[in-house]
């Protein structure tokens, strides 16, 4: 009979009879994926996206002018070339899913190809990767320090940021509709997702994103990249270069799926991943370079610093927030966060404490700051990838502890939640200097990244929690100030960042809710001073809508809104469900302070 022969009546060893069950493994996967890649090209209605190659000055001239650029524009080699240089310095440390040798030489034969003339076609995956990469370095200069830069002011290098925004978006979706997914297209989706992040917080553009990219993903089959299945040789440079590459991404798209099911939102401790449904080692603590040259099985020691160290301190701290997030799914499950054993809570704290404990700290704490916790040391501004991972440690602990915190007056021994929170929530404002991209003005300590914005809202969702839930505690006019100095973090950032007015705008509101007044002590005269200026944009809250708001943060004599008990403006329970969802539905909420007593101070 002409056809295949049957593995069963192969005769010979079993090595060999494996490797005939493994081809026919791999026929039988092939046949049933044929239906997956039926797709025609869907070309959009527009020309396809083909950059234009412009002098830099040329291009910046012509984004800042009324109504902008309607093709994609990108620089000239050189200035190409300075931009990705500054892009390696400053942010690939933060998102290192690329291997920069190799990205770089892809972008000389993008350059090569746009300098014939008739260029051929032109690769979108690597086009949206350039100008993602474009796109980030504007927004570096544009959100922090000017020196250096290729750009005359702040607001050009914005302005090209955001233009180099829409256009990598553009091309990912010319990518999307005509062309098979590629490694290039899936790390701009990376990249464009964190620019999204910093600069609209995690946005439904950030996260279709997110979804996106983990569908492109499991389209390469990162997912399965050491099944021993389908593992690829790694014999030649080349080979192993991908393969540690496919790790980095994949793993880089896992972890921050874990991670932002502690970010709160209509997402909030959701995630898709699960860890028995992929095969994949994790990174090894190589150099872009050590890659080049070195076996697959090399790797520096653990506590050898590279540029994947803290990468690799990145998905550890993923993997925690993973089980957090299931605990927080089994806290809303129950009537009563205390069915869930707290020793659970305590386990997980202890997973955080060690990466805060751990080299996480080495650098961050000046000798004379030690007793008090980190503290920004301008004489190491390359740790800023550092800071970023200890803001969200300490950002997803509050996260744990807060059910916790909330429920102290039930039972005592939260008060380690609430300890625990308050010092993580100290720790993160002692950081308001910090930016990945040396952001902020020294003088000024003003936030403007929102992504890094994030974690001082959280910190001040526990700070302003605690006054209202543990009112017995004391401190009141020290817990106030605290409060006070933080909003002024958010205040300074209120001009360039819709999202911080959006929270101040419901501090104000649960604060109204629970008659708590946030101002200055009272100065000798008895005539209450405000931090805030009467006309400070911190006034022009929804809640000022009723009324002009007198001196001081809150009026002496609010007593609440006589027509709904002072409950918060619609919006308001949305935008807090995802730090205060415990199970309860939100008109409930105000069954956690029968008990406190909360009247005017």
């Amino acid at each position: 009979m002409v056809g295949l022969q049957s593995p069963l009546t192969t005769t010979g060893d079993a090595p060999e009879m494996e490797q005939v069950i493994r081809e026919y493994n791999s026929d039988s996967r092939n046949l049933e994926d044929v239906h997956s890649y039926g797709a025609a090209p869907l070309p959009r209605v527009s020309d396809s996206p083909v950059p234009h190659v412009l002098p830099l000055s040329t291009l910046i001239g012509l984004v800042t002018s009324p109504g902008g650029p309607t093709k994609i524009l990108i620089p000239q080699r050189e200035d190409a070339i300075r931009l990705f240089a500054c892009y390696v310095e400053h942010v690939d440390a933060l998102q290192h899913v690329i291997h920069v040798p190799s990205v770089r030489e892809r972008f000389e034969l993008l350059y090569d190809n746009l300098e014939k003339p008739q260029p051929e076609y032109v690769d979108g995956g690597l086009l949206a990767l350039l100008l993602a990469v474009l796109g980030h370095t504007a927004g570096f200069w544009a959100l922090g320090s000017s020196h250096g830069s290729l750009f005359d002011s702040r607001p050009d290098a914005l302005a090209l940021s955001t233009y180099w925004l829409r256009c990598t978006l553009d091309s990912l979706e010319h990518v999307w509709r005509v062309e098979d997914s590629s490694m290039e297209a899936l790390q701009a989706q990376i990249l464009t997702m964190f620019l999204l992040y910093h600069t609209e917080g995690l946005s439904s553009r950030a996260r279709r994103l997110m979804a996106t990219a983990l569908s492109d993903a499991k389209d390469l089959g990162l997912h399965m990249t050491d099944s021993p299945h389908r593992k690829a040789p790694e014999n030649t440079q080349a080979e192993i270069i991908d393969a540690e590459m496919r790790r980095r991404v994949w793993w880089h798209i896992v972890s921050t799926a874990w991670s932002a099911a502690l970010w709160g939102g209509p997402h909030d401790g959701v995630y898709t991943v699960q860890p028995n449904h992929m095969q994949v080692k994790k990174p090894r603590n190589v150099t872009d370079e050590d890659l080049m040259i070195m076996p697959a099985d090399f790797s520096r020691p653990a506590d050898e610093p590279t540029s994947t160290t803290y990468y690799l301190q990145r998905i550890i701290l993923a993997e925690i927030c993973r089980e957090v997030a299931d605990v927080m799914l089994e806290i809303r499950a129950v009537q009563d966060p205390r069915q869930i054993p707290y020793s659970r809570i305590l386990t997980l704290d202890g997973k955080f404490a060690e990466i805060l404990n751990g080299p996480l700290a080495s650098g961050m704490i000046t000798a004379e700051d030690e007793d008090d916790g980190p503290v920004y040391n301008p004489r190491r501004p390359h740790l800023r990838q550092q800071y970023f991972t200890y803001l969200t440690t300490e950002a997803r602990r509050c996260k744990l502890h807060l059910p916790y915190l909330l429920r102290l007056q039930q039972d005592p021994q939260y008060i380690v939640s609430r300890n625990i929170c308050l010092q993580s929530a100290r720790n993160i404002l002692r950081l308001k200097h910090i930016l990945p991209s040396e952001v902020s003005d020294e003088s000024s300590g003003s936030v403007k990244m929102i992504g890094l914005m994030h974690h001082f809202c959280c910190a001040i969702v526990i700070l302003a929690m605690d006054l209202c839930v543990n009112k017995s505690a004391g401190g009141d006019h020290e817990r106030k100030a605290e409060i006070r100095a933080a909003c002024r973090i958010l205040e300074d950032a209120r001009d360039s960042s819709r999202a911080a007015g959006l929270f101040l705008d419901s501090l104000t509101t649960i604060f109204r809710k629970h008659k708590v007044r946030v101002q200055c002590d009272q100065p000798p005269n008895g005539v209450a001073v405000s931090e805030f200026p009467v006309e400070n944009k911190l006034f022009h809250t929804k809640a000022d809508q009723r009324g002009r708001f007198g001196v001081g943060l809150f009026p002496a004599d609010y007593m609440g809104d006589s027509e709904n008990g002072g409950l918060a403006e619609p919006g308001f329970d949305t935008m807090w469900q995802g730090y205060l969802d415990l199970g309860e539905e939100p008109q409930a909420w105000d069954a956690l302070f029968n008990d406190i007593e909360l009247g005017v101070p």
